[in-house]
């Protein structure tokens, strides 16, 4: 039998995993939490920038019966930090030859605007949209919001080992890795 666990990502101080927070099934759900940090989900990306984000598992048995809870925690979409429905199996196209056709339907989607314009009735509503929209009327932020953006920016770390050093062990490690990596090239 294939185990499988419910898990929900939530903040500390939330505590409804039916309306917070991201649920979701993995076979290996430490490793899955992980992967999350590189989501493109944006709401849960938002919410595993916080400090107090923690995972709890909320059910562990078969996956097909995990797949079944998730849907229990989330019928709808854009429940939670959640953007589809739960219990289905996103399909995982990594790694998987592409057909000539299908490349073609990638490039020929992938063009955008190029070669084309817009009307110029097209161009009046961007402009009226432009002109009504408050995030696009030169409006600035406010003295508070600067300051915690600017907060936010000098505790970002860029590099994860940004003022830390590797253990000896660790440096011997990756010595041998490099060397054998330069020794294959010279033979």
């Amino acid at each position: 039998m294939e185990v499988g666990y419910v898990y929900w990502i939530h903040l500390k101080d939330q505590w409804d995993p039916t309306e917070d927070g991201y649920v979701g099934v993995s076979k290996n759900p430490e490793v899955r939490f992980k992967q999350h940090r590189k989501t493109k989900n944006p709401l849960l990306a938002e919410g595993m920038k916080s400090p107090d984000v923690v995972m709890d598992i909320l059910f562990v048995g078969s996956y097909e019966c995990a797949m079944m809870r998730e849907r229990c925690f989330r019928p709808r979409p854009n429940m939670g930090w959640n953007i589809n429905i739960g219990g289905k199996v996103p399909p995982n196209q990594k790694g998987k030859p592409k057909s000539e056709q299908t490349k073609q339907l990638i490039s020929q989607n992938n063009v955008g605007m190029k070669g084309k314009k817009h009307s110029e009735e097209t161009k009046e509503m961007m402009r009226r949209n432009r002109k009504n929209n408050p995030s696009f009327a030169g409006k600035k932020h406010s003295d508070e919001t600067k300051k915690k953006l600017s907060e936010i920016a000098k505790n970002r770390k860029t590099n994860p080992m940004s003022g830390r050093k590797h253990s000896p062990e660790t440096r011997i490690l990756i010595s041998n890795k490099m060397r054998k990596h330069t020794d294959k090239g010279e033979n």
